[in-house]
């Protein structure tokens, strides 16, 4: 996923007049498949701890020291902050935080005034439509499709 951020079409989203480092990470957001179907803000949260997490592990190297030993996404994390230098801006985050950018998903789903709903988007009660039905199984796949676009990246090898 960050080796699709340090493309052109994606990265000078950071450079761009009106740009900036949440206009780069939508774009990627994007430019990755599985990730489309995330809200923004989770993503942006996924791309923060990982990117936090690489930072630590550089603040305070284990076993692999070889990067050539590391993970595609750890390399490629590596290479897009490489890419961007000091662009990577915490206090980005912090300013979307304060203007209630990770509350956004959960006033989403405050304002749905359809049918309380269970397992999979399902509705409790005995009558279910096919529309209900039909979300239900898109999200299944929207979720699988999630799934293994993160365990493709591989993020769970230990370093």
């Amino acid at each position: 996923m960050f080796a699709i951020a340090v493309e052109p079409e994606i990265i000078n989203h950071l450079t761009a007049e009106d740009g900036g480092l949440l206009d780069l990470l939508s774009a990627l957001k994007e430019a990755t498949p599985w990730a489309r179907s995330l809200g923004e803000s989770v993503f942006f949260q996924f791309c923060e701890c990982l990117v936090k997490a690489r930072k630590e592990w550089q603040g305070n190297p284990r076993l692999p020291f070889d990067p050539s030993q590391h993970s595609q996404t750890a390399r490629s994390i590596d290479n897009f902050l490489r890419e961007i230098g000091d662009r990577w801006n915490d206090v980005e985050f912090e300013i979307y935080e304060l203007v209630g950018g990770w509350e956004e998903d959960d006033e989403n789903n405050e304002n749905d005034s359809g049918p309380s709903t269970s397992n999979n988007g399902l509705t409790s009660g005995v009558d279910i439509n096919m529309g209900d039905l039909t979300t239900a199984l898109e999200d299944d796949i929207e979720e699988d499709n999630i799934r293994e676009g993160v365990r493709r990246m591989d993020i769970n090898d230990e370093m």
